[in-house]
């Protein structure tokens, strides 16, 4: 299985040019895409919907967007017609399988004052299999400002990764009535578990212990159940290498639980693709070394 996650910045590259196609054509061959900053309906990308415009050119993958930013993006029209639409910001996920289930969460903000801004972060959160394997995907973007405003939406991922076996994922329980909830049965809560995103920190910073682990002076990172793995490092890449967003460092990450660990079969951060102000990370996964 090919895995892409990438922070498209709306499609506007490293030249200031907004391309959504060139966007588009750098995630041929990947089975599951996990996308950040998409948007719908903004002035500075034409008030393009580029959620159907990345869908479109996907036909054979199953697709769902979360606005956790959401506006008014209404007008009137030539004739005074009022014409209804949000104006969106978030994340996107495409799979070659169904989406089994599918939550949306939004992470917990904190109200910032000018000039710097601050926006409604969130939590996608899919249910696939691959090859009679289910996998509980997440896809995310955290906040950008400092560690102490990531923390709080950190550790409310975690949390809701850890504790999905306990809150069900889009519906849980019996049917009476039946077939009126249950077509396909309950969506069961495997351990297996992908999170991607853009991370808005580095090695170095706290959050990154968060969601890998602490830091022994003696063996090195110390893995846990209730933690995830890098596969960047899986890979055999070291912490400290790496640069998806440059002048930055590796801001954007792809964890796995420790089920999926040796599934990570390789991966690498395309630094040739200037669509975006970040990079592309691809990851493959082999699931018969498991």
């Amino acid at each position: 299985m090919k895995l892409v996650s990438y922070n498209i910045q709306y499609g506007t590259g490293q030249d200031g040019v907004y391309d959504l196609e060139r966007i588009i054509a750098s995630l041929a061959g990947a089975d599951i895409i996990m996308l950040q900053e998409v948007e719908r309906h903004w002035e500075r990308t034409n008030h393009d919907d580029q959620v159907s415009r990345i869908a479109a050119a996907f036909p054979d993958h199953y697709s769902a967007f979360g606005g956790h930013c959401d506006l008014d993006g209404s007008y009137r029209d030539e004739t005074g017609k009022l014409i209804q639409r949000r104006r969106q910001h978030g994340t996107m996920i495409l799979s070659r399988v169904p989406l089994l289930s599918l939550r949306t969460f939004l992470l917990p903000g904190t109200a910032v004052v000018s000039p710097q801004f601050s926006l409604q972060r969130g939590l996608q959160e899919a249910l696939i299999e691959w090859e009679g394997r289910r996998i509980r995907l997440y896809n995310t973007h955290l906040n950008h400002i400092c560690p102490e405003l990531q923390a709080p939406q950190i550790e409310k991922v975690m949390e809701i990764i850890n504790d999905a076996p306990a809150t069900g994922l889009a519906w849980s329980g019996g049917d009476p009535k039946n077939g009126n909830w249950g077509v396909g049965g309950e969506p069961a809560v495997p351990e297996d578990v992908i999170l991607t995103g853009d991370m808005n920190l580095c090695h170095y910073d706290p959050g990154y212990s968060d969601f890998v682990g602490p830091k022994s002076r003696w063996y090195g990172r110390v893995a846990t159940r209730r933690h995830l793995m890098d596969s960047w490092t899986l890979a055999g890449h070291a912490e400290e290498e790496g640069d998806s967003c440059p002048p930055y460092g590796r801001l954007d990450y792809c964890f796995v639980s420790p089920s999926l660990g040796k599934a990570v079969a390789a991966s690498k951060i395309d630094t040739d693709n200037k669509s975006s102000d970040h990079y592309p990370y691809w990851v493959d996964f082999d699931f018969s070394k498991l």
